[in-house]
């Protein structure tokens, strides 16, 4: 099982940035007097979202046109683009009365960099994390969801103080994250981390029935967001609530990744996250307009959940699984979710702006809407076959060719180790070449379930399908198959 002593700090650097995004758009941290406003907030998050989303987009097919990543190129224009956005919103606040009518414009500008920026930053640890055993995920993403959380609290409550320069304390974070997130990889044995570009638009299109889902989710979290931050006229009032329940909710998360000796499937997961957000979809007309923060809390805690596990399973799982791109994957899916969440921020807006009678109607209709268009995802989820990954362990499928090792990769040659040559010339996905080189040493079900943190079953699965595709009946025809491929190479020799 994974434990934290096997981490490294590079593992969790996402939480650094995350936090930062979350504190720059989600709070008024960086904002004083007469832009400290719902409004204005929502005019540069709706700014912010929107660069954040495009990037996302236009970057992910670009590097799908490339057929090869952007390298150490991507990290550097992340940062670069942060911190000029962060530079220019602080300066717009700190000089706004000079500025006078044009201060909004800036504002937005610089919103739009900074969002452009944090699009940059996300893809580029999709694409780092995407290249990370599950193993070790199930592990790596609660911890990042309860430190993004703590830092998130903990940069509030500093910044409350006037004293406190808050633009320096995001940077701060920032330049951790690009720090942790350039710190050289070291590959995690017995595969190494390839990505076939070739492999991350069927990737992607493998999570139709999850994308389903993020839509609705991501939609009532902006729905609700907006909601609460336009009634009680305060984004850090409506957001502080929230993210103490996302710390709880991440120690939870935390303790299970820690303590369960086998997985947990994630198919179980969405069963309980799914009656659980439709719950709240019924009783939203009951309490969203009395008690929003409430409800807004509620919320924050399942798109919370949802946010961590559809991560997990779509950027980073789905990418390792099937040698794809992070990027690619993640960021696509990301992009789905911040549309979606733009349109509930929207509908919330207007919402605001009716007469008491008509917010409750509106309220009343996103709600039955949503719980339908849930419900219609959910079937889709289902109908899919719910093939998900586990907490502790992949699932055991994939489409994606083994990887060769990195340098290979890169340059073209054929792979020089046999059992590499075997793993190509037959097509084994990346988890039956995970299982390969046990099987040639003639280790058994159970050793090689406890040595890649997976079931027996899901072993058995990889060496039956090994055993398919190279057309083989027994461990002695496997074994006898790997000589031929190592006689060859000394012949060659």
């Amino acid at each position: 099982m994974t434990t934290l002593r096997s981490l490294r700090p590079s593992d969790i650097g996402m939480a650094f940035f995350w936090a930062c995004s979350m504190l720059t758009f989600r709070s008024s941290v960086l904002l004083n007097g007469a832009l400290d406003t719902p409004l204005i907030q929502t005019i540069i998050v709706v700014a912010s979202f929107t660069a954040n989303m495009t990037v996302l987009i236009l970057v992910s097919f670009w590097i799908e046109s490339r057929d090869r990543s952007l390298g150490k190129r991507l990290p550097v224009a992340a940062l670069a683009f942060t911190l000029v956005g962060l530079a220019g919103i602080a300066l717009t606040d700190l000089f706004q009365r000079s500025l006078g009518d044009v201060a909004l414009g800036c504002l937005v500008g610089s919103s739009i960099v900074t969002g452009a920026g944090y699009g940059l930053f996300w893809g580029s640890w999709a694409e780092k994390l995407g290249k990370k055993h599950p193993t070790k995920l199930a592990l790596i993403m609660p911890l990042v969801f309860m430190l993004s959380a703590a830092l998130f609290l903990v940069v509030s409550i500093l910044s409350s103080d006037p004293q406190t320069p808050s633009v320096a304390l995001l940077v701060i974070l920032i330049v951790a994250s690009y720090l942790m997130l350039t710190e050289k990889e070291h590959s995690d044995p017995p595969v190494a981390h390839a990505v076939r570009m070739a492999n991350s638009r069927p990737a992607f299109i493998s999570l139709f029935d999850l994308m389903a889902l993020s839509i609705i989710v991501s939609f009532l979290f902006g729905f609700m967001w907006e909601s609460t931050v336009l009634s009680i006229q305060s984004v850090n009032d409506a957001h502080r609530m929230p993210m103490f329940a996302n710390f709880a909710l991440s120690l939870v998360l935390v303790a299970i990744a820690l303590c369960a000796k086998r997985h947990i499937d994630f198919d179980m997961a969405y069963r309980f996250i799914i009656p659980t957000v439709i719950g709240l979809f019924a009783i939203l007309p009951l309490f969203g307009e009395s008690n929003p923060v409430f409800m807004n809390a509620l919320t924050t805690l399942g798109y919370g959940f949802f946010d961590v596990t559809m991560m997990y399973v779509a950027a980073f799982s789905t990418a390792y699984d099937r040698a794809a791109s992070g990027f690619f994957v993640g960021g696509l899916i990301r992009a789905i979710s911040i549309f979606s969440r733009l349109a509930g921020i929207g509908i919330g807006f207007l919402a605001a702006l009716t007469t008491r009678d008509q917010q409750w109607v509106a309220i009343l209709s996103v709600s039955a809407a949503s719980m339908y268009g849930l419900l219609l995802a959910w079937m889709i989820y289902r109908k899919g076959g719910a093939r998900r990954s586990t907490f502790h362990a992949a699932q055991a499928d994939g489409d994606a060719p083994a990887a060769e090792s990195v340098e290979d990769a890169g340059s073209g040659e054929a792979p020089t180790d046999p059992l590499d040559r075997l793993s190509e010339d037959f097509s084994l996905t990346r988890r039956e070449a995970e299982v390969l080189p046990y099987l040639a040493q003639g280790r058994s079900a159970k050793a090689i379930a406890a040595e890649l943190f997976v079931s027996e079953s899901t072993v058995r699965t990889h060496t039956r399908k090994i055993y398919e595709k190279a057309d083989l009946h027994s461990r002695e025809d496997l074994f006898a198959l790997i000589k031929t491929y190592e006689n060859n190479d000394e012949q060659r020799a």
